[in-house]
């Protein structure tokens, strides 16, 4: 007996529920058209939702793009004024790296300097080159 009863009473559940409703667009579509812009609550259900989905989605897309795109320009800023940066520092440790030759050279140039140097005459000898 227990038994029956509770299939009867699976079964009255199963004819209890309501077969689920499939979306129509042209349905929804409609619901558009007869709107009362003067009263909001008589709106059907699904133009409610839509419209208040439109408004978050508006005021999320105004909140992601007003300081973003601000913070966008600042990135592009910085980046600019990295690369401006890594090229300075690429230029001067190619100097520091070569400080020790360049310093090497300097010596090198002083010295045959002097020794050019020594090789010109001591005394204005102006007249002799006036003769010859």
């Amino acid at each position: 007996m227990k038994l029956n009863r509770k299939k009867s009473l699976i079964k009255t559940k199963k004819t209890a529920l309501k077969p689920k409703q499939q979306f129509d667009l042209q349905e929804f579509r409609r619901s558009f058209e007869s709107l009362d812009s003067e009263n909001y609550g008589s709106w059907p259900l699904p133009v409610k939702v839509t419209v208040i989905g439109l408004i978050i989605t508006l005021i999320a897309a105004l909140a992601w793009a007003l300081p973003i795109s601000s913070k966008i320009d600042e990135i592009n800023a910085a980046e600019s004024q990295q690369q401006t940066l890594l090229d300075s520092y690429r230029e001067k440790e190619s100097r520091a790296r070569h400080l020790k030759a360049y310093q090497e050279q300097v010596v090198q140039m002083e010295a045959e300097f002097n020794t050019l140097l020594d090789q010109l005459p001591k005394d204005t000898r102006v007249s002799e080159l006036r003769a010859g």
